[in-house]
């Protein structure tokens, strides 16, 4: 009887032990997944009939450009400039697209790109929004609400 204790308290201890060295080899760095990028979002508001503010938040620290233009494939897009989502601002950033064309409907999508590794990337489906009517052009209007 006291054989087989002794015989359970060696392999208890042998089991201990292997999982004890297993852990000791991994660091924290190597043994955790790479986080995805990924971009929630967006939200397009304070659309004028010349501008309109798109807001955005990642995951981590990210290099966001909006591409945006008048069709709906994006062909012939213009870019914003980079700008850098860090944690001192929760990873959000709002981006102001001016020099619009009033009454006219735009489409755009983010990209962004990790900064520390720039092939993790990115890019959103496309999104659409109207820019206003000129001051003296009338046009229809529709409110919608939930709650």
């Amino acid at each position: 009887m006291r054989d087989r204790w002794r015989c359970f308290a060696i392999l208890v201890f042998l089991v201990l032990e292997a999982v004890a060295r297993t852990f000791a080899s991994v660091s924290p760095e190597t043994s955790r997944p790479a986080q995805e990028l990924s971009v929630s979002g967006p939200i397009v508001g304070d659309v004028t009939a010349e501008s309109a503010l798109i807001w955005a938040r990642a995951n981590r620290e990210a290099i966001l450009q909006v591409e945006y233009g008048t069709e709906a494939e994006l062909a012939t897009s213009q870019f914003t400039e980079p700008v850098r989502l860090s944690p001192d601002r929760d990873f959000t950033v709002k981006v102001s697209l001016d020099g619009l064309r009033p009454h006219t409907r735009y489409f755009y999508r983010l990209h962004a790109q990790d900064p520390a590794d720039p092939s993790r990337r990115f890019v959103s489906a496309i999104g659409a929004f109207l820019t206003a009517p000129e001051e003296d052009e009338w046009a229809a209007l529709t409110f919608a609400y939930s709650g």
